[in-house]
């Protein structure tokens, strides 16, 4: 609930004056945006089918674990420096993003979580959304648009490329938002034009003043 309730007021501060628009998918977005809204349509369709058959408990383990290490740990993360600009395709992709991110996170956790879900939809989503309530809203749907097997793959590795950085700064004794002067990575060239293209997420999560390629 304290994990909920701290990602929707980060979001709020970054929401400031967006509009809802449709949730056909924009153009602009980012590699790093396509991963998350694929990882979540695969969760809302396994969540989904999970709850029809009575499971309640896995449904809810693969909310959480959407919320917790795709959305808030990663996402956040490699977003978050285009999430603080004001204005711009790319921090509109990200809004975007984020914005619908959240809502379809607040609807799967509806059921479990019934009045923290309430709050946090009436003060930043009600608004903006036709529902008076999100208990009268309908179920989220499984866009199957939004499912990307190649950015799914490329975030993988972006997700990778995270984890050999943090285990860097640990060894070293840096903390995980000290930051590098420069960033060397090595990698296959097929994923390298995804990756320049998304360069502003990564220096973002790994504080890295400059990015080079061998």
């Amino acid at each position: 609930v304290t994990k909920l309730w701290n990602a929707s007021r980060f979001a709020e501060g970054r929401l400031a004056g967006f509009s809802s628009q449709s949730d056909s998918l924009p153009t602009g977005l980012l590699a790093t945006d396509r991963w998350l809204l694929s990882r979540l349509a695969r969760t809302v369709a396994y969540a989904t089918q999970e709850l029809e058959r009575g499971e309640y408990a896995s449904a809810r383990a693969e909310i959480e674990r959407f919320f917790w290490m795709d959305l808030c740990d990663n996402y956040l993360e490699l977003a978050k420096a285009r999430l603080y600009r004001e204005g711009g395709s790319e921090c509109e992709a990200a809004q975007w993003t984020l914005y619908h991110a959240l809502l379809i996170v607040l609807k799967l956790f509806a059921p479990y979580l019934p009045y923290i879900t309430e709050e946090i939809y009436q003060g930043l989503f009600r608004e903006r959304e036709a529902d008076t309530s999100i208990h009268l809203s309908s179920w989220p749907q499984m866009h199957e648009e939004w499912i990307d097997d190649d950015a799914e793959g490329f975030g993988k590795t972006l997700l990778e490329l995270l984890k050999q950085v943090r285990r860097y700064k640990a060894e070293h004794g840096l903390s995980v938002g000290a930051e590098l002067e420069t960033l060397q990575i090595s990698m296959k060239s097929t994923q390298r034009t995804l990756l320049e293209a998304t360069l502003v997420d990564l220096k973002s999560a790994t504080r890295a003043k400059a990015i080079t390629f061998r």
